[in-house]
C-alpha cells in the first residue's frame, strides 16, 4: 500500500476504536515506520532500487519485532496507567512532566504503544497486497487482493474510511 493509505486507514481505525486523536496520530505515524526504516527505493531500474527491492518487506516487516515491545508496554500501562487517555489528561500529564519527568513515563508508553499498533497495522495491510514474514521470519505469508497503487487500493481505502466514519457517528 501507499504510505498515505496506510496512514489514513490506520489513523481512522484507531480513532474509531479509541476516540482519541493522540492515539490515532501516533498509530498513523507508526503505520509508515516499517517502510521508512528501509529507506527510499530510488529510481526504478537503478542500483539503489534493486538493493531496496531485495530487502523490502523483510526484517522491517516481521511483526514479532513490534509485538514484543508492544506487549511490554501493554503490561506497563495496565499496571501504571490506562490504555485510553483523554486528550485533556494527556496534555495534563505533559504539563506535570515539565516539573516531574516521571509523570511523562505513561505518556511516552502510551504514545509508543499506539505507534507500535500502527506498525502492526502496516504489516497486516501489506499482507493483503503481497507477502510479509510470518511467525518464522524466513517464511512468508499473505495474499494479493490488489496491487500497490492500483485503483482497487484506493477503493479499499475509501471503503474502510467510509465504514470507520459510519461506525464513529
Amino acid at each position: 500500500m501507499r504510505w498515505f493509505n496506510h496512514e489514513l486507514i490506520t489513523g481512522m481505525a484507531v480513532f474509531t476504536t479509541t476516540g482519541n486523536i493522540v492515539a490515532a496520530v501516533s498509530a498513523a505515524l507508526g503505520s509508515s515506520f516499517p517502510d521508512v526504516i528501509e529507506g527510499r527505493p530510488g529510481e526504478e531500474g537503478s542500483l539503489q532500487h534493486s538493493i531496496w527491492q531485495r530487502r523490502h518487506r523483510k526484517g522491517s516487516h516481521w511483526f514479532v519485532f513490534y509485538l514484543i515491545p508492544l506487549l511490554f508496554l501493554l503490561l506497563y500501562l495496565s499496571k501504571n496507567s490506562s490504555l485510553v487517555f483523554s486528550t485533556g489528561s494527556f496534555i495534563e500529564a505533559i504539563r506535570l512532566g515539565l516539573n516531574d519527568i516521571t509523570a511523562l513515563y505513561p505518556v511516552i508508553a502510551y504514545t509508543l504503544f499506539y505507534f507500535l499498533i500502527g506498525c502492526i497495522f502496516h504489516i497486516a495491510q501489506d499482507a493483503i497486497t503481497g507477502t510479509v514474514p510470518s511467525l518464522n521470519p524466513r517464511k512468508r505469508t499473505g495474499v494479493r487482493f490488489f496491487t500497490v497503487g492500483s485503483i482497487q487500493e484506493y477503493i479499499f481505502t475509501f471503503s474502510v474510511v467510509f465504514l470507520a466514519v459510519i461506525l464513529y457517528i
